[in-house]
């Protein structure tokens, strides 16, 4: 499949000491019931902000690779995953 895999859920929790591509595989398997490999993360880009007090910091990534159909494993976090395009950064068009 060519085109992104869409879905939205809470923020993926880090652990401490654990590689950005680690946290990627592992919440692609807890929430989409994939498998890949740390190896298959292609990082993009970082994002950091801070909201009422709080430090976030949001991790892009693309994985390459990956075995499986994706399934709604968190129903009271996603309602479901569909191939498509997400919205493009800053509005900016894909042309």
């Amino acid at each position: 499949m060519n085109s992104p895999l869409c879905g939205s859920s809470r923020p993926a929790r880090w652990s401490r000491g654990e590689a950005f591509e680690v946290t990627a595989v592992r919440k692609l398997a807890e929430e989409a019931g994939l498998q890949a490999r740390p190896e298959s993360v292609l990082l993009l880009g970082t994002l950091c902000d801070s909201t009422r007090g709080f430090t976030r910091v949001t991790e892009i990534g693309r994985i390459t690779d990956f075995i499986g159909e994706p399934t709604v494993r968190e129903p009271e976090l996603i309602s479901r995953w569909e191939w498509g395009i997400p919205p493009s950064p800053c509005g900016m068009s894909p042309n």
